[in-house]
């Protein structure tokens, strides 16, 4: 096609009546405003509309006058996936269109190719081919657009609000020819399509207006313009197999903007419902102003500074750039452009979240569509109300524990509640069940309960299909499934996982050669075992959605499935073991996981066939353990331990060197990240063997309550990683090993010696007492008490807090157990840890929902008063650094205004609050970090400087000077040393060192290099402060 203008055919596609015709943009409020007039003015006896036959039954249900916008319609066909979806707004020209033709008893039908057609040919669509700097290019560079949508916007609908409706409809048809004419050929789809409205027109001999999109209209003129018919050995009609479904569904404005994900949709609904809506051009201003208000009103409640003056100037603006691109009125470009450069003022990150989150809430707006209160049931909802019959699934609340490796009934119910969660439809969950310690359960336990959440979900999901395979395989494809396998990356695994969750088996398959292949080399380690346990439990059949054996279907809900025989865990546990050299410096708990996983991965492989040898694993596994961070050193230790590797008394004694280096706050922040990673994998060990924990308990046990008190918060900062009821099950079985007495003490073994010795000396001391009071007389027995338990108790000088006391705070269970003092503790770290996550974790008592009874502290003040009283200041600090880097704006005004121990890390938490802290609050931010910067730069300073400038303080020299250097001058001549005769040692000094000053001096260049990257924020942090000491030195 040339990608010139022919003016005769552009001409006749402007004049022609015969049909009238109207071509618009879907969710175009210009043209659906002007619409009712456009039609009033030709008076058409009928009017076709670009929907599919199928749709011809809704027409009269979205004209009646008691369904309320937005709404849409949604088809078809049960044995395929492509879904036709058409949304409806009021600012939509073909609802509009509808709504008039009812309204004026005037015949409206569509027009477009039946979706049991459509279906087939869509799968063979070709791309449209465009001339590159064609004609659609050129105009993008005139008129600074980049897409064809905000071209639309600023051509079409920003000038609308001073045109007539008659050259509204013109430009529609010009912007559409326009488009038409830079395509070189027209996709044959497209012109399937249009032979099918051609023939449609072409049976109607009343008076016809034509609404379809502007992009079709040249094709639809008598003489067509830019158009072919498809060749007939290529066209395909025959229809799709199965039954065409359709459905007229509630819709929302959250759903209907297109960064929503959901097809056919438009950005920010509720501006295009604000212009559909104002006629006349002097409402126009009112209404900008309007949403700029309520911009800064939603910034206000943020807590951002925002007042009259900063939206004054957004409308100020926002008229000036109207004005500058010779438009009547502000459009959406205008507003958005105006309130970016206002009031986010070139920021993306901090306030420039806030106005987009608050330009979210304004524009897209929260309406939602109601259907007439007699329209029809359609789609999805009959077919699911067919499953629930057929399984017996309840509508009240109810919990079931099925059994899907057992029972056919209970698979296809798994498969139906997996399907339902997919499809993002509210009705049962998987329960909360005991911590299996990467254990598969044979049974499943589901909360069930229908609400009107359910209903209403489930009219919303009809947009992706009418049966729930249908449904949930659309919302799969939306998460990512339906990007080109070349284009796969892990995040792609979720999905698939969830997939053969829901039984779907086609995805799957098309999934498996990519998790085989390209997976292997660019996964990490928490993928790889996670893939390794989802190939083991597909080729085992424990994926209840997909059994291998068929007798464990369920048709047509659950089929079987076939593994491909290439579908192995071994490269995936090679791939994982090769990957583990790579978390040296990992600070992810996610990664520790992954270790315990590959651990236990290992240790089972010997029963599936070909196995790995365990040289790189316990070689990576040892790196881990001395070279890697401190996460990773309590990993590596650990799993060596599962590994038998290292023996429990090795382990224990390593522990037990953690917590006795943890002196200052940088070694308590390790010994915190240690215990995570140790504990977290060794959990499984624990439940039969604790011996491994006899040396960190005897640390513990023999502090005094200051020391224990001062590495507290690390040890429960350590073992937070277990869920609540993991740490419930370890403190009984500790506690069983220790005596019911609760006094302060010591466990001791006794030795059988040391005992007699002290019976000895007991005897002694009687005989003596005896002799001075002989009147007194011994009731109780003179012979040593006899034991067959291997521990006693030793009460120990300052400790009042016992061993079993101290479990329980460590642990943060049995809070009814402990002293006033204690509960004081364990209440103020409960303010930061909380309860946990994981298995028990609901119905915990407690204000602070762990360890502690009390209410919660009233402010953060309160429980920073607390915290250096129990714990010392030094604590105090590192407990209100770490809340800060939790996000809790009153720690960090409370270290502004006091003394505090800088740090990087510190630094680096003040830094993360940016972005998610509002304006108002920010200045303090600012000063707490300004005032950390200043101390480091000062400590970094004094030690920088003289390794640049020079030293001032006197050095030696063989120079013979006033100033004899004493010290140096006797270590030189310790060789000459001689005793004399009465043993006294004399000095025979051969050479003498003296004393001169040094001088300053820079001797050389210094080549600086500032490292920015992004990723590297502890890096960029210390290159700044580097800069700032560097521009402070007078020779650079």
């Amino acid at each position: 096609m040339p990608n010139t203008v022919d003016q005769q055919a552009l001409d006749s596609l402007l004049s022609c009546q015969a049909p009238l015709l109207i071509g618009v943009r879907h969710h175009s409020a210009a043209l659906a405003r002007a619409m009712p007039r456009l039609l009033e003015a030709y008076q058409p006896e009928v009017i076709l509309v670009e929907l599919p036959m199928e749709f011809a039954g809704w027409l009269p249900w979205l004209g009646d006058a008691e369904l309320t916008a937005p709404v849409a319609l949604a088809g078809c066909s049960e044995s395929q996936d492509d879904l036709s979806f058409y949304p409806f707004a009021d600012f939509s020209p073909e609802l509009a269109a509808i709504r008039w033709a009812f309204k004026n008893d005037v015949s409206i039908e569509p027009c477009d190719l039946p979706i049991a057609e459509a279906t087939v040919s869509r799968r063979s669509r070709e791309h449209r081919e465009c001339e590159p700097n064609g004609l659609l290019d050129r105009i993008f560079h005139r008129t600074q657009t980049r897409d064809v949508g905000t071209l639309w916007e600023r051509l079409i609908e920003t000038p609308a609000s001073t045109a007539s409706p008659e050259s509204l409809r013109r430009s529609g048809l010009l912007f559409g020819y326009a488009l038409r004419c830079n395509d070189q050929t027209a996709a044959r789809f497209d012109r399937l399509r249009e032979a099918h409205m051609r023939k449609r027109i072409a049976e109607k001999s009343k008076k016809c207006a034509v609404v379809v999109g502007a992009y079709h209209a040249p094709a639809l003129l008598p003489e067509p313009v830019l158009w072919s018919m498809p060749e007939e050995d290529k066209i395909e009609t025959k229809p799709a197999s199965g039954k065409i479904s359709t459905a007229l569904i509630p819709y929302s404005f959250d759903q209907l903007d297109e960064r929503s994900g959901y097809p056919a949709g438009i950005r920010d609904p509720l501006w295009h419902q604000r212009a559909f809506e104002t006629v006349q051009l002097d409402d126009w201003d009112q209404t900008v102003a309007d949403l700029v208000v309520g911009v800064c009103r939603e910034l206000r409640e943020q807590g951002h500074p925002m007042n009259a003056a900063d939206g004054k100037e957004v409308l100020r603006m926002a008229r000036d750039l109207a004005t500058l691109r010779n438009f009547p009125a502000p459009g959406r470009g205008e507003l958005i452009e105006a309130i970016q450069s206002c009031l986010a003022r070139g920021e993306v990150m901090g306030i420039g979240r806030a106005v987009a989150r608050a330009m979210e809430e304004i524009l897209i707006g929260s309406r939602k569509g109601s259907l007439p209160s007699k329209a029809p049931r359609s789609g999805l909802g009959p077919h699911l109300d067919s499953v629930f019959e057929t399984l017996n699934l309840p509508r009240e609340e109810k919990r079931l524990r099925l059994d899907p490796l057992r029972s056919r009934l209970d698979r296809a119910r798994v498969v139906t509640l997996e399907r339902l969660i997919a499809a993002g439809i509210p009705y049962g969950k998987p329960a909360e069940t005991e911590d299996l310690a990467h254990r598969e359960n044979l049974t499943e336990v589901w909360d069930l309960k229908w609400t009107h959440a359910t209903a209403a979900m489930i009219e919303l999901s009809a947009a992706r299909g009418a049966t729930l395979p249908q449904v949930a395989t659309g919302a799969l494809l939306e998460a990512g499934l339906n990007v080109p396998q070349e284009d796969w990356t892990a995040e792609q695994l979720g999905p698939l996982m969830q997939a053969a969750r829901c039984g779907l088996g086609d995805l799957v398959r098309s999934g498996l050669g990519w998790l085989m292949g390209p997976f292997l080399l660019t996964a990490k380690l928490s993928e790889l075992t996670l893939a390794m346990e989802f190939v083991e439990r597909l080729r085992s059949g424990h994926i209840p959605g997909l059994p291998t054996e068929e007798s464990q279907t369920y048709p047509p809900i659950v089929e079987s499935f076939e593994v491909p025989r290439t579908v192995q865990t071994l490269p995936l546990l090679q791939a994982a073991i090769a990957s583990l050299e790579g978390l040296v410096g990992s600070e992810d708990m996610q990664d520790a996981s992954a270790i315990l996983d590959l651990v236990l991965w290992y240790q089972q492989q010997a029963d599936q066939g070909p196995s790995v040898d365990a040289g790189r694993l316990v070689w990576s596994l040892k790196l881990l353990a001395e070279e890697g961070s401190p996460l990773m050193q309590g990993a590596g230790m650990a799993a060596l331990l599962l590994l038998d590797v290292l023996d429990s008394d090795t382990f224990g004694c390593r522990f037990g060197s953690w917590i006795d280096g943890a002196v200052d706050g940088e070694s308590r922040k390790d010994l915190g990240a240690r215990v995570q990673g140790a504990v977290y994998l060794v959990l499984p060990r624990l439940s039969s063997d604790l011996s491994c924990l006899d040396e960190p308990e005897q640390r513990i046990a023999g502090e005094t309550d200051q020391e224990f008190l001062s590495r507290l918060p690390a040890l429960r900062s350590g073992f937070q990683v277990l869920s609540p009821a993991a740490r419930d099950r370890l403190l009984k079985e500790l506690l069983a090993r220790l005596p019911e007495d609760d006094s302060p003490a010591l466990p001791q073994t006794l030795d059988p010696e040391i005992s007699a010795a002290r019976f000895e000396a007991d005897e002694v001391g009687r005989q003596a007492v005896s002799e001075l009071l002989s009147d007194l007389s011994w009731e109780d027995s003179l012979q040593p008490a006899l034991t067959e338990e291997p521990k006693a108790l030793r009460v120990q000088p300052g400790q009042q807090l016992s061993l079993p006391n101290r479990w329980r705070l460590i642990l943060a269970s049995q809070p009814e157990n402990l002293p006033p003092m204690a509960a004081r503790a364990a209440k103020a770290l409960d303010e930061l840890y909380g309860q946990g996550q994981g298995e028990g974790a609901r119905g915990r008592s407690g204000g602070g929902a762990g360890a502690g009874q009390e209410d919660a502290y009233p402010g953060t003040r309160e429980w920073a008063e607390d915290l250096g009283e129990l714990f010392g200041e030094a604590v105090r600090e590192e407990v209100l650094g770490e809340a800060v880097a939790a996000g809790r704006a009153g720690a960090f005004a409370l270290l502004e205004s006091e003394p505090v121990k800088p740090s990087i890390e510190l630094l680096e938490q003040a830094l993360s609050l940016k972005g998610s802290l509002p304006e108002s609050q920010m200045e303090k931010l600012r000063g707490f970090v300004r005032k950390i910067v200043d101390q480091l730069v000062r400590e970094l300073s004094t030690k920088l400087r003289p390794a640049l400038t020079g030293l001032s303080t006197p050095r030696p020299t063989s120079r013979k000077t006033p100033r004899l250097d004493l010290n140096r001058t006797v270590r030189a001549n310790l060789h000459t040393a001689r005793k004399d005769s009465k043993g006294q040692i004399h000095l025979v000094p051969e050479r003498f060192l003296f004393r001169s000053l040094s001088k300053r001096s820079m001797d050389w260049h210094v080549i600086f290099v500032v490292d920015v990257s992004g990723s590297m924020e502890p890096s960029v942090i210390y290159s700044a402060m580097m800069a700032a000491i560097f521009s402070g030195l007078p020779a650079i």
